[in-house]
C-alpha cells in the first residue's frame, strides 16, 4: 500500500502498517507553559508555537526509540534517558529555542498500540538558574534530587523502555496540579 501523506489519520494508518504506535497522553503544565510563550513584538519569533513540539509528539507517537543517522556515519537517538534517580523512569529530548521535554511510558491499554506514552512536562533548560530549569522542576515533581553532574544522556530505550507505575505517575501529577496554582 502507498504511503498516505496529506492528515493524521493517514499518518496513523502509515504507522500502524510500517511500524508500531504509540498512545499519547499529554499533561497540563508543559503545554500551558509553551503556547504562552509567544512573542506580541513584530518580526519576532513566535516561539512557543515554533519550538517543534507537534513533530516531537508526532515522533513520540510513531516511535520514541528511534536513531537517526548522522553525517559521520554513526546515529543518534531521538530522546535521552535522564541521569541519576530518573533514568529508569524518565527520558528527555530536546526541542527548539531551548525547550525540553519530559515523558516516560506505560504498557498499553488497548489494542492495536505498542504501548502509551506520557508527556510528563515541557519547560525550558536553564543551568543557570536551577529554579526555573526544566529538569530540576521535573526532579521536584518527582521529590528526587537532581544529580549535578553525571549527566552522560544514554539513548532512551538502550536498556529498555522507560516505565513508570500508575501510583507514580499519580503523585506526579499531583504534585503539578499543586505547582499550577
Amino acid at each position: 500500500r502507498p504511503l498516505l501523506r496529506n492528515n493524521s489519520t493517514a499518518s496513523r494508518l502509515n504507522a500502524s502498517e510500517y511500524g508500531g504506535i504509540f498512545g499519547i497522553n499529554r499533561h497540563p503544565l508543559g503545554l500551558s507553559k509553551l503556547s504562552h510563550q509567544a512573542s506580541t513584538k513584530p518580526g519576532e519569533l513566535q516561539q512557543g508555537k515554533r519550538a517543534g513540539y507537534g513533530a516531537a509528539v508526532r515522533q513520540l507517537e510513531l516511535d520514541p526509540c528511534v536513531e537517526f543517522p548522522t553525517d559521520d556515519g554513526g546515529t543518534r537517538s531521538f530522546a535521552y534517558r535522564l541521569s541519576g534517580p530518573l533514568a529508569s523512569k524518565v527520558c528527555g529530548l530536546h526541542l527548539k529555542y531551548g525547550y525540553r521535554l519530559a515523558f516516560t511510558m506505560r504498557p498499553p491499554d488497548r489494542a492495536g498500540i505498542a504501548g502509551i506514552v506520557d508527556v510528563l512536562y515541557v519547560g525550558t533548560r536553564d543551568t543557570r538558574d536551577r529554579s526555573s530549569d526544566t529538569w530540576q522542576i521535573v526532579h521536584e515533581l518527582f521529590d528526587e534530587e537532581n544529580p549535578p553532574e553525571g549527566h552522560l544522556r544514554p539513548p532512551c530505550c538502550g536498556d529498555g523502555l522507560p516505565a513508570i507505575d500508575d501510583t507514580e505517575l499519580t503523585e506526579f501529577l499531583s504534585r503539578l496540579r499543586r505547582l499550577l496554582r
